[in-house]
């Protein structure tokens, strides 16, 4: 078991690994692109994005239109970051 500091408070708080500690701090936004017109007009791509504060990380996904799939896939993307930092 690891103690970690957040930033934002005082106090130590147990945590099984910072992975999972890490993985509660994040927010998902939708970002969505003007529609500029055109052939493309009517198709809606929904891009999401995973923001984690404490470790100031920005991902983007807008590989398909489904906004479940681009959260998938940020969550794969997150755990090969955080597999790496672990290390």
């Amino acid at each position: 078991m690891m103690l970690i500091k957040p930033k934002m408070e005082n106090k130590d708080i147990p945590v099984e690994s910072p992975k999972e500690f890490y993985k509660n701090k994040i927010v998902f936004n939708s970002v969505n692109p003007p529609l500029l017109g055109g052939q493309s007009c009517g198709i809606v791509s929904d891009t999401q994005q995973l923001k984690c504060e404490e470790l100031d990380l920005v991902l983007e996904c807008g590989y398909t239109r489904s906004a479940i799939r681009n959260r998938e896939y940020l969550m794969v993307m997150f755990n090969a970051f955080m597999d790496e930092i672990v290390k």
